[in-house]
């Protein structure tokens, strides 16, 4: 897919009509911030979808989120990670958190 991959951008806000995020659809691009509009009904991040940029601090996911592909934010620079209590997409949790974010990443969950 790769829809914005390989291009120059720093900054993109997610519309909150958006409901799924394609495979590669950010990968490597050198994004530095990810917004994600309010009452974001986004359900789907799928695999590399931001891997291989510059995201950096803390990424809080919006409440509609029920799946994160793989590899989705993979080699950034992220401190930590908060999951929304209503996500769904753990079929194999240590699996998916091995393989969706670097291992300095906290993975924090809205309870």
């Amino acid at each position: 897919s790769t829809a914005f991959g390989y291009t120059p951008l720093t900054s993109v806000t997610i519309p909150q009509n958006v409901k799924t995020i394609g495979e590669a659809a950010f990968e490597c691009v050198s994004l530095t911030s990810l917004n994600f509009e309010s009452f974001s009904n986004l359900e789907r991040i799928e695999s590399r979808a931001f891997y291989n940029n510059n995201l950096a601090g803390n990424l809080v996911l919006p409440e509609s989120i029920k799946y994160i592909g793989k590899t989705a934010f993979f080699d950034n620079n992220l401190i930590s990670v908060t999951f929304p209590s209503i996500a769904t997409y753990f079929e194999n949790q240590q699996d998916y958190l091995d393989n969706s974010f670097d291992s300095s990443v906290t993975i924090n969950h809205n309870y």
